[in-house]
């Protein structure tokens, strides 16, 4: 799905753009280690992974487990609630 591949390219884009990781370094698990590390609660990180999670499977099935407007949503709401904690 052309949506949820730009979701997840653009996810992938801002963490290694923000936290200057290489992208031969990144995986969720340092993702969610560097806002760990930034003092961002386990609670955002988790929801952050969890919709990287949501933009994959719904890239590669068509489940039909996909709200595309309500993912771009979160993810304009974790991206904000990520940046006013930095």
């Amino acid at each position: 799905d052309a949506f949820y591949n730009a979701l997840s390219t653009a996810l992938w884009g801002y963490f290694s753009d923000r936290f200057n990781i290489p992208q031969s370094k990144m995986s969720k698990d340092t993702i969610r280690e560097e806002l760990l590390t930034c003092n961002i609660d386990e609670s955002l990180a988790a929801r952050t992974i969890d919709m990287m999670n949501r933009a994959e499977l719904a890239r590669f099935t068509s489940a039909g487990v996909s709200d595309p407007r309500s993912d771009y949503d979160e993810t304009a709401r974790l991206i904000t609630e990520i940046e006013g904690k930095l």
